[in-house]
């Protein structure tokens, strides 16, 4: 068990689409690049690890992102001159000096004509049967709650607009009543600033379905190398997550709350990178929480082997193409037995398993399997993030810059 956390959820990951993606599981940690500079990511071992950790940091001209507490500084020689990064956890930081008035970075927005669009209502399950899948319908108007998008979204008070920040360097910079960057639009000539003009309604038109707005966040002052970046979420953030944060508090106090927190697939993965991972028997009698699954990326030779375990067939674990998992080969598998190898390319963990993968009620035994190949994930549902009551609310973009027009369509938040 562990402590519950000191006030809820308030971000997640997200992985970008656009960057290329390598991990070090060994720090819990990746490292995301743009395309157009993309090395090979090692730790002192010089060996490839999987991505699904659920942390990275993202690299760019301007940033290193971080998702951990902590970052381990093995994973790239670009970091040690930022020591900052050892302590601050999630977060963007400067890894160059960025003048005042600079652009820190470009933030296209994706345009919700309505905040409603991210309420949440209870759903059931239709028994009208769909090649595609289960059918859900929304079996009333109630809304449950906000999903965790809201977090990420810019707003404003008087607007039933939200904006969704679609670049991959934004969504990391957190708030200060001190900033050091601000909001500010794009004077790009692909920003379409005559949206300013349209309601709500009308941006959901043919001709304005693609994201053709654009806000920019500029540094306020000169930027060292390493420090973080700021800006003000708002007055309203701020009162509405002193206010969370309170009620959280108080009812920590009053024991709504649980002080033994359960584990989550974070806390294993961190715990499993020095321990070896149980078999069959060793589950039976020391299960893993039931919140949590462990999973393996399984690719196998294209050679077939003779041999049978337990009466099945037998394959060999394969190093993915360019060292990298595929989320696509990630399974539920069993481990039936592990033994120690000295193969010198195992890391800390120098073991290897073998495991049973089910498909279609097909049993299939795959040896070989290495220990950076597994990764525990939380159930559906179970996550952080689903704690009831988990603080929601978007980003305020400043008063000054928000257009004054038919944008602005609420009085008091209501229409």
């Amino acid at each position: 068990m562990r402590a519950p956390p000191s006030a809820g959820m308030r971000r997640c990951c997200k992985d970008p689409t656009e960057l290329a993606l390598f991990c070090l599981r060994n720090s819990g940690s990746c490292i995301t690049i743009p395309r157009t500079k993309l090395i090979r990511a090692y730790t002192l071992t010089g060996q490839w690890f999987h991505p699904l950790t659920f942390a990275m940091v993202r690299v760019t001209s301007y940033f290193v992102f971080c998702y951990l507490d902590t970052v381990d500084t093995h994973f790239a020689s670009w970091a040690h001159n930022i020591p900052q990064l050892m302590t601050k956890g999630r977060g963007a930081f400067a890894v160059r000096g960025l003048a005042k008035g600079s652009l820190v970075t470009p933030v296209p927005l994706v345009q919700l004509p309505a905040s409603s669009m991210i309420n949440m209502h209870e759903l059931g399950q239709s028994e009208e049967e769909h090649e595609d899948g289960p059918v859900y319908y929304r079996m009333s108007d109630d809304v449950q709650g906000k999903q965790l998008l809201l977090n990420y979204c810019y707003g404003h008070p008087e607007s039933s607009m939200l904006f969704f920040p679609s670049g991959t360097v934004s969504s990391l910079i957190n708030h200060s009543k001190k900033p050091n960057a601000k909001m500010i639009w794009s004077a790009h000539p692909a920003h379409q600033k005559h949206w300013y003009d349209l309601t709500p309604e009308e941006l959901l038109s043919d001709e304005t379905n693609f994201i053709g707005l654009m806000i920019e966040i500029v540094a306020l002052r000169d930027i060292q190398e390493g420090e973080e970046i700021f800006i003000d979420y708002g007055n309203d953030w701020q009162t509405a997550w002193d206010k969370h944060t309170n009620h959280w508090n108080e009812r920590l106090a009053a024991g709504d709350i649980p002080k033994d927190w359960p584990l989550r697939a974070l806390d294993l993965n961190e715990e499993y990178k020095n321990k070896v991972f149980k078999n069959t028997e060793e589950r039976e009698n020391d299960p893993y929480p039931d919140n949590v699954m462990l999973k393996c990326f399984l690719q196998v030779s294209a050679d077939k082997t003779d041999e049978k375990i337990d009466e099945k067939p037998v394959r060999e674990w394969a190093e993915p193409p360019m060292g990298t998992f595929d989320s696509d080969t990630l399974e539920d598998c069993v481990i039936k037995e592990y033994i120690k190898v000295e193969d010198g390319k195992s890391g800390a963990m120098p073991y290897n398993y073998t495991v049973a993968l089910v498909k279609d009620s097909d049993t299939t035994m795959i040896r070989n399997v290495p220990h950076r190949a597994f990764v525990f994930v939380d159930k559906p549902g179970t996550g952080d993030q689903f704690v009831a009551d988990a603080f929601r609310h978007y980003i305020a973009i400043p008063d000054e810059i928000f257009p004054r027009g038919p944008w602005r369509d609420l009085t008091d938040g209501k229409k």
